[in-house]
């Protein structure tokens, strides 16, 4: 966990870390090519609203949104 990392913000974190795990087939592929701690724009096609969270649960480091 990143020490900057708000508490509700870990809160959601780990529930939805934990959610993917259990309840979806999530998979990142080519994880080695993620740019985490530095700026980059990620885009999603939005299947449904759990994606802004579930995206941000595949880094370490908060994700602004």
């Amino acid at each position: 966990m990143a020490l900057s990392m708000n508490p509700v913000y870990y809160l959601g974190y780990t529930i939805f870390k934990g959610a993917a795990k259990a309840f979806f087939d999530m998979k990142v592929l080519n994880r080695e090519k993620l740019i985490d701690g530095s700026s980059c724009i990620y885009v999603c096609n939005h299947q449904s609203f759990l994606d802004p969270p579930l995206i941000s649960s595949i880094f370490e480091n908060p994700v602004h949104f």
